[in-house]
């Protein structure tokens, strides 16, 4: 799940997947617009989770250079954050602020059955990207589909691996939203 996340990471701030879409649709202009692309080194990124793909996600994308934040549940103290490649973020309002990536990676609980709706993707910067590898019920379909498609509100780009609807009746807001990367769940691959 780490490497998968990576790879979505840095696809959505590369835009290899985008480029070669356009570069298939002989759209050269499209190929190579906003080159060069963003990277990891010098980005900001947050960690929804502390488990242990959270951490196998922290160690490759801080030694890029990024800056890794990371927001746990409650049971993520600063002691047990202290031997972490990152900076604990004291709550997820902080998390999600100013980050350019924020990865979620937290367990299907009551407390994480939400918590990003479009009051908390307001907070993210403008041209940011969320992953979620983790769980749908964590980010709002449709609040993410209608924050993609206003540049004002928070991110411009997601990747998922996780959907509200999986399987043969697969169906999701985001399927077809421009500003998305969408891939089967790993263990429906």
């Amino acid at each position: 799940m780490a490497e998968l996340t990576l790879t979505l990471m840095l696809d959505a701030l590369r835009g290899v997947s985008r480029r070669t879409n356009a570069l298939r649709e002989c759209m050269w202009g499209a190929a190579v617009d906003d080159l060069p692309a963003s990277s990891l080194a010098d980005a900001r990124v947050g960690l929804a989770g502390s488990g242990a793909i959270a951490r196998q996600v922290a160690e490759p994308v801080g030694a890029f250079g990024a800056e890794v934040r990371v927001f746990g549940l409650p049971r993520f103290t600063p002691e047990r954050a202290a031997g972490w490649p990152g900076r604990r973020a004291d709550s997820l309002a902080e998390l999600l602020t100013g980050r350019d990536v924020v990865s979620v990676h937290v367990p299907a609980t009551a407390q994480t059955d939400g918590p990003i709706g479009a009051e908390e993707l307001r907070l993210m910067r403008p041209h940011s990207v969320l992953i979620n590898t983790a769980r749908a019920s964590v980010v709002r379909e449709e609040a993410l589909d209608h924050a993609l498609r206003d540049p004002a509100s928070g991110p411009w780009w997601a990747a998922l691996e996780v959907f509200e609807a999986e399987g043969p009746g697969f169906s999701s807001a985001l399927a077809e939203n421009p500003h998305c990367t969408l891939s089967p769940p790993t263990s429906q691959a």
